[in-house]
């Protein structure tokens, strides 16, 4: 009998271990991944404003340091109501943009906002597209 119970603990820890160690695997690929996209975009952003080295460091300082930030935001706000954290994160992101702008010339400031303006564009884009699969789905929920 504590043959069996010894054998069942033993295969309880073995597929528990396993189960974190999945787990563990799948975040720090989540991770990697999200570097990866990261990076992309950081290196079509200093092509498309065509930062010079110096910049470019620039620019990768000022980001880390608004990741810091932000995460500090929103752990911050954690607790407080939606229109106040939604207003710290809009003050974070002004924070960061006069940064950013900071570092450009009046060439790269210019093409710097038609890149804000096409990101706006496109995230207004997919709220539209979010709101109508929620929509559809609402309505689907009716018919049952």
């Amino acid at each position: 009998m504590k043959t069996i119970q010894s054998f069942i603990i033993l295969l309880f820890v073995t597929i528990a271990t396993q189960t974190v160690g999945q787990d563990v695997r799948m975040q720090t690929e989540k991770q990697a991944e999200m570097q990866a996209k990261r990076e992309q975009r950081f290196m079509e952003v200093s092509k498309r404003l065509n930062l010079s080295e110096t910049q470019q460091k620039q620019l990768r300082e000022i980001v880390k340091q608004n990741r810091k930030e932000m995460k500090a935001v929103h752990q911050a706000n954690a607790s407080a109501g939606k229109e106040q954290h939604q207003k710290a994160i809009k003050e974070q992101f002004l924070k960061n943009d006069q940064r950013i702008q900071a570092i450009l010339d009046a060439k790269q400031k210019v093409e710097y906002e038609k890149l804000k303006a096409e990101k706006k564009a496109e995230l207004k884009r997919k709220k539209a597209e979010r709101k109508a699969l929620k929509e559809e789905l609402e309505s689907e929920g009716d018919l049952f």
